[in-house]
């Protein structure tokens, strides 16, 4: 009896050893309630090759995305939006009805989706290597403009119908060099390469321009929810 007894003595304690192992795991594992890793990104875009000598100039970056962690080294960016302003130099002086005159601006925003794939270089920093879809669309537009009538805001806008728009689709290359706490959170420097050629004319058209390349450097933040 007493050696029973002094075994379950012996026992207690190590199941509650047990349990509270257990839970300092269970607490110290990142828990998310969503399966996606969200992005920021912020930096620079610029011409490339011989989009160079064309009529465009670098810009800001601003943008963001989600991408699907496949596993620990393989992830999905299956959308992925960044803007930049003022880098086709598309600018114009249109009377609007009014009397007054207004002078357009321009922004063009770059949409990727694809794979990436996570080489290792350290247990917490990795090579991410990646490519897919890319498309650009610039758009020339008249700013908004807020006045104030007898105490009243009034939001004018103008339609332009002079003002250029155009698309652009093509393939795209990524590198990212990031370092991360898990799957869903981390902190790097992304460059994307655009290759990407008039989609919304035929090269016939006498409105057919020609392909654009585009490289795009900034840092990004990752996070999950």
């Amino acid at each position: 009896m007493t050696l029973r007894i002094i075994r379950a003595w012996i026992q207690v304690p190590l199941l509650l050893g047990a349990l509270a192992g257990n839970k300092l795991n269970a607490q110290s594992e990142p828990h998310h309630r969503t399966p996606l890793s969200y992005e920021v990104n912020l930096g620079g875009v610029t011409p490339a090759g011989t989009t160079k000598s064309g009529p465009y100039s670098s810009s800001v970056l601003i943008g963001g995305g989600v991408s699907l962690p496949l596993g620990k080294w393989v992830s999905l960016d299956f959308a992925s939006m960044d803007f930049g302003f003022g880098t086709t130099n598309q600018t114009q002086t249109i009377q609007a009805s009014d009397g007054t005159s207004r002078t357009t601006r321009n922004y063009q925003m770059m949409f990727t989706s694809g794979p990436r794939f996570n080489v290792p270089l350290g247990s917490k920093i990795a090579l991410g290597l990646g490519g897919g879809y890319g498309a650009i669309f610039q758009n020339e537009y008249v700013p908004l403009r807020v006045i104030n009538v007898a105490g009243n805001t009034v939001i004018q806008s103008v339609d332009c119908t002079s003002c250029s728009r155009g698309s652009y689709q093509g393939p795209y290359m990524q590198a990212r060099l990031f370092g991360r706490s898990d799957k869903y959170v981390g902190f790097g420097v992304t460059a994307k390469y655009y290759i990407v050629k008039d989609s919304g004319h035929s090269q016939s058209s006498y409105f057919y321009q020609p392909p654009q390349r585009w490289l795009s450097v900034g840092v990004t933040f990752t996070f999950g929810i």
